[in-house]
C-alpha cells in the first residue's frame, strides 16, 4: 500500500492529465498514470508475458503506448490493454483512490 501526497513537488510529472511516472513498489515497480484531474491508474511494471523475468514495462516515446522490451508486446497507457502480442493479458492494475490531495495505491 502506498499513500502519496500528490501536491508534493516530487510528483510534478503527474500534475496534469496524461502525466506519468515510475514508483517503487509492487512486483516490478509501479507505473502511475493520470487519467484526468480526479483519476489515476497504477500498473505493475512486471512483464505480463513473463512476470518472473527481470523485464519491466516502459512508456514509449509517444507517451501513449507501453512496451515490454523482452517480449516486444505493446499496451495502451489509458487502460493497459494489449495492442500487440505475444502477450495476451493486459497490464496488472492496482486499485487507486484520490481525495484531492492524497493518492492511495493498494491491492
Amino acid at each position: 500500500n502506498l499513500n502519496l501526497n500528490i501536491n508534493n513537488p516530487e510528483f510534478f510529472d503527474v500534475d496534469n492529465t496524461g502525466g506519468w511516472m515510475y514508483l517503487n513498489g509492487g512486483v516490478g515497480g509501479i507505473l502511475l498514470y493520470r487519467q484526468n484531474f480526479e483519476q489515476f491508474t497504477a500498473y505493475d511494471r512486471a512483464s505480463p508475458f513473463n512476470p518472473v523475468s527481470d523485464c519491466q514495462i516502459e512508456v514509449a516515446e509517444d507517451n501513449i503506448t507501453i512496451t515490454d522490451p523482452c517480449s516486444e508486446s505493446m499496451f495502451l497507457i489509458t487502460d493497459g490493454s494489449v495492442i500487440q502480442g505475444p502477450a495476451t493479458q493486459g497490464l496488472m492494475r492496482y486499485n487507486t483512490y484520490y481525495d484531492g490531495q492524497t493518492l492511495m495505491i493498494f491491492n
